[in-house]
């Protein structure tokens, strides 16, 4: 693990650090805007009932009289009396039962205005600020094709860096200062708000405009899920420290002790600065996003 001492450094290294979460974001990204698209679209059916208007009989209902009596009842050369079938026609078409239109999805190059309009809808300023405001579903597709090989696409992350720096308290030994772990904890929550069923849903209603900014960076879009379920599983096999992880201090770069530690993908160790409780917090979710993309 580093981190720069130099000013320029530092930034560097934090832009580093911001990616991480943008994993966690890829799911809100395909599943909370589109909840909130689909929404809007829904129409409310009153649930108020039909009057029904008295009626007042004037006279009592006349006794129903059968007209023909059953066949075994007639004389043997009597013919026997069948009632008449009412007709049908083929050519008489069936009603089917309307189904409900889905909202149109916006096309690709213009999906920006409409995905953070629809986030503003449902969330809080705050919460939209932590996302790119540009290029969204593409910086999402490319993050999460890098992930799932355990690499960091550096200028693609779909969220903002956080504002706070990476500390960490040197001593006797030198580990992360767990302040550090609070910036990432809005991430967090954003994602977390959310059930692993809400999530695949959304995501399925979203799905085309992933499957289309997939296919630009030259691979085949029914592929992009299976590339999806490996980012997510890239995070679920990161282990979660039990205690501070000791670093050691090379010139101007922090690194982990043990090699372990150091040795986890890039992804896997930026996942480690979100700190044991947000990384529980995230993996209850993933894999209940992953139970659901295996079974729908």
């Amino acid at each position: 693990m580093s981190e720069q001492q130099s000013d320029h450094q530092a930034a560097n290294n934090n832009k580093k650090a911001s990616l991480l979460f943008a994993s966690a974001i890829l799911v809100i990204l395909a599943v909370v805007v589109a909840y909130v698209m689909t929404k809007q679209g829904e129409s409310i059916a009153s649930s108020e009932p039909m009057p029904v208007p008295d009626v007042i009989p004037t006279k009592p209902l006349e006794p129903q009289v059968a007209l023909v009596e059953p066949t075994t009842m007639m004389p043997e050369d009597s013919a026997s009396v069948e009632l008449p079938k009412p007709e049908q026609s083929e050519s008489t078409p069936r009603l089917e039962p309307e189904q409900p239109t889905k909202p149109a999805l916006p096309s690709l190059d213009n999906s920006d205005a409409t995905v953070i309009q629809a986030i503003e809808n449902k969330v809080t300023n705050s919460a939209v600020k932590l996302l790119a405001n540009d290029d969204l579903i593409r910086r999402t597709v490319v993050f999460i094709d890098n992930l799932a090989k355990g690499d960091i696409a550096k200028k693609h992350s779909p969220v903002q860096q956080p504002k706070e720096k990476f500390t960490a308290i040197e001593g006797d030994i030198v580990t992360i200062d767990p302040n550090s772990f609070e910036r990432y904890t809005p991430y967090v929550e954003l994602v977390t708000r959310f059930s692993g069923a809400q999530l695949v849903r959304m995501y399925n209603e979203f799905q085309p405009l992933f499957v289309e900014a997939y296919q630009e960076i030259g691979y085949e879009g029914d592929q992009f899920e299976g590339t999806l379920e490996s980012a997510i599983q890239e995070l679920i096999d990161t282990p979660i420290p039990k205690a501070p992880l000791p670093l050691i201090k090379e010139s101007v770069t922090y690194k982990y002790v043990s090699t372990e530690w150091e040795q986890l993908s890039d992804a896997q160790k930026l996942f480690l600065r979100m700190g044991p409780e947000n990384m529980e917090k995230l993996k209850v979710t993933l894999r209940a996003v992953q139970k659901e993309l295996k079974h729908q």
